[in-house]
């Protein structure tokens, strides 16, 4: 089951985040990693325990449940390795596009802050093109949290970042303001992000 799970999500990792041209850094491993390891994880849970429960009667006391647990927390081990490295991986290049959002500010730098956006990107494949939006004071969501915008349930888009004068939060939780003069980082398809932008304007999805 580890091995046909792995198998088959190798082949789902590929098909979602293809491997890099010859020569080039594969900025997708992290995620592909991740991938990996959760599909592996699932086809333990959802094929061996059913098979757990089916060979029960005939094999020792115990013996199928021990393997499926064996499994479960060495797999539940790799997926939390993956997971943090995935979460950096998140963290450093939402870090690149909030330091560029913040150079656009400056029209003198806006060409090298393009280039450093575009950089940036490619270290979130999968994800789309994040797009900065900024929040103005006529936002009816001006001074709420992200958890009571329902952002990501109403429109499918994530707030990756958010640009604060000087300050930068990536990865924001739930519990963050949305202040006037914010620039938020939006991830997501472009139907999604659209909708974003259109609940941050003027309060309702597109």
């Amino acid at each position: 089951m580890i091995r046909t799970g792995r198998v088959l999500g190798q082949n789902l990792s590929r098909r979602a985040l293809p491997d890099p041209e010859p020569g080039k850094l594969d900025r997708a491993a992290a995620p592909r990693r991740a991938l990996v390891v959760a599909v592996q994880l699932a086809t333990v849970m959802v094929v061996g325990a059913p098979l757990v429960a089916i060979t029960q009667p005939f094999l020792p006391p115990f013996a199928g449940f021990g393997v499926l647990v064996a499994g479960v927390v060495v797999l539940g081990i790799a997926f939390w390795r993956t997971a943090a490295d995935l979460q950096g991986h998140v963290r450093a290049a939402a870090e690149a596009i909030v330091d560029a959002i913040g150079r656009q500010t400056r029209q003198h730098e806006s060409a090298e802050a393009e280039r450093s956006l575009q950089r940036a990107y490619q270290l979130l494949p999968g994800l789309g093109e994040p797009v900065p939006v900024r929040i103005e004071d006529s936002s009816p969501w001006a001074g709420w949290r992200l958890a009571d915008v329902g952002l990501r349930g109403k429109t499918g888009a994530t707030i990756i970042a958010i640009s604060r004068g000087t300050t930068v939060i990536v990865v924001p939780d739930g519990h963050e303001l949305l202040e006037p003069g914010d620039v938020v980082a939006l991830a997501g398809t472009q139907a999604s992000i659209e909708a974003a932008k259109q609940l941050l304007e003027h309060g309702e999805a597109g």
